[in-house]
């Protein structure tokens, strides 16, 4: 059986009008579908340039296929039927690593068809780095390479209007366009760079705010080679996608004529502010999988679905919800409480195979937005600590021993934070300090949490009191015996 290729039919390549930056399973389908639906629909007739960190080193590398993957989008309906889609997605025609090819993800700033730049580079991604220099090829971050290509934009139009951009992040933070926006000027003011290439990107580039929601993750082995031969082709890079996608953006008025949102149906909302979507699911969905994860991994459990499933942490997490963070939220209670419902619906999609594992990456940056907010409206309501946020939480600095019940994991986060926890449990391995002291040095660490959460009284005694129990009787007793407290 062939790979999926450029050969195939109907894979025509487009000119280049979109800058991506990621290549995640999420992002590729999020925006791919989306990209390819106004191409075969529309006259927007654009192709994506994808822009990667690295260059994949002995493993499947996306431009084997030029750029080809396909997209399943599979779940059940209102109406209790199975539905199932498969998507070629052919837009994206060009694929540039940062690492080793640089010069040549700049020289894309000086083509005049780009209109539209969309990221997702998780939750970390959006940082702002003072060692990052203009010089750098390539700096470290994200919004330091992207101020060097708009600078180079800039310099090669002579601050042309009509040559800026449409800047969609799709990063799970706060007001990602502004934060994104705020980051790129600060990163042009320490370069020293023209005030007149400040002033372009205030008047002539729009920086949205959005919201994305979509489960979108590897397509479960077993069922690949099945679908593969139904197709014809192989693709190690298809991506499985449930029903459900919302793409809430607050974003310029000439941003419904651009996508031809009058045209075609892409479950784009425009509105004049996100932050009541971006609340609801940042902290119903994102949180549930932030909370539960660490939990799951130390049960046992490999998947969403499979944890989720489970009496016990199904419960807990439904209870987790319901007591300490949909009280906290603006929108209507019951309102939430059927959004509630509906994402424990879709974790327990039985066509989704969504890895806890892949759920890790940046885990501790996920936490400082999704769940510490939590934690401290817990106790501007209540002035104690939230139990089974505890919980959660101490299942998180148990995970980040560097080991899962006994063998090593593999965990990709922040490369400091990761050696600072490390650091502070081999000291309590070796007896130098004690649970209690691990706790309080761990949450000390402003850089990671975002504040010192040692100032929250009774905190890191809560933490601690869970974090034995979760090393002395495990995960699913832990959580038991809490369920048994809240009767």
């Amino acid at each position: 059986m062939k790979q999926l290729s450029r050969t195939s039919p109907n894979s025509q390549p487009y000119p280049a009008r979109i800058l991506q930056f990621g290549e995640g399973n999420f992002i590729r389908a999020f925006i791919g579908a989306r990209i390819e639906q106004l191409n075969q629909n529309t006259d927007f007739n654009g192709g994506i340039t994808l822009i990667r960190r690295t260059q994949p080193v002995g493993k499947p590398d996306l431009n084997d296929q030029q750029g080809l993957y396909s997209v399943v989008t599979r779940g059940i309906d209102d109406q209790g039927a199975k539905r199932e889609s498969t998507q070629v997605i052919h837009c994206v025609t060009r694929l540039i690593a940062t690492n080793t090819a640089y010069d040549h993800y700049l020289a894309t700033a000086e083509d005049p068809d780009y209109r539209f730049v969309f990221s997702q580079t998780t939750e970390a991604g959006i940082e702002y780095d003072d060692r990052c220099m203009a010089t750098d090829r390539p700096p470290r971050t994200f919004p330091a390479k992207l101020t060097q290509w708009l600078y180079q934009r800039f310099s090669h139009f002579d601050g042309n209007p009509s040559k800026g951009l449409i800047i969609i992040p799709c990063e799970l933070v706060d007001s990602n366009g502004l934060l994104l926006k705020k980051f790129i000027l600060a990163h042009a003011t320490a370069w020293q760079l023209p005030v007149a290439f400040s002033q372009w990107l205030e008047d002539h580039n729009h920086f949205c705010n959005t919201l994305v929601d979509q489960i979108c993750t590897s397509f479960p082995k077993e069922d690949r080679g099945l679908l593969e031969k139904e197709l014809g082709f192989i693709d190690p890079f298809m991506i499985a996608t449930e029903l459900y996608t919302e793409f809430v953006i607050d974003g310029p008025d000439c941003l419904r004529e651009e996508l031809f949102l009058d045209q075609v149906d892409l479950s784009i909302k425009l509105v004049a502010d996100v932050t009541p979507y971006s609340e609801r699911k940042i902290a119903v969905l994102n949180g549930s999988h932030s909370a539960m994860v660490p939990l799951a991994l130390l049960g046992g459990f490999t998947t969403v679905r499979e944890a989720i499933s489970d009496v016990d942490l199904g419960r807990f997490t439904d209870q987790l919800q319901s007591r300490e963070v949909i009280p906290n939220l603006s929108l209507p209670q019951e309102e939430l409480s059927v959004f509630k419902k509906a994402v424990f619906g879709r974790f327990n999609n039985p066509y989704i195979e969504h890895q806890l594992m892949a759920i890790t990456l940046n885990s501790l940056v996920k936490y400082k937005v999704r769940l510490v907010p939590q934690v401290l409206h817990n106790y501007t309501r209540h002035n104690r600590p939230p139990l089974l946020l505890s919980t959660a939480f101490a299942a998180q600095i148990l995970l980040y021993r560097g080991n899962l019940n006994g063998e090593p994991i593999n965990l990709k986060d922040d490369v400091d934070s990761m050696a600072l926890l490390q650091q502070e449990w081999a000291q309590y391995s070796r007896g130098k300090i004690s649970m209690l002291t691990l706790v309080q040095r761990i949450f000390s660490q402003q850089s990671i949490w975002g504040t010192d959460l040692n100032a929250l009284p009774g905190w890191a005694d809560a933490v601690c009191a869970q974090l034995k129990s979760l090393m002395e009787v495990g995960a699913l007793v832990t959580i038991q015996a809490q369920l048994q407290e809240l009767i």
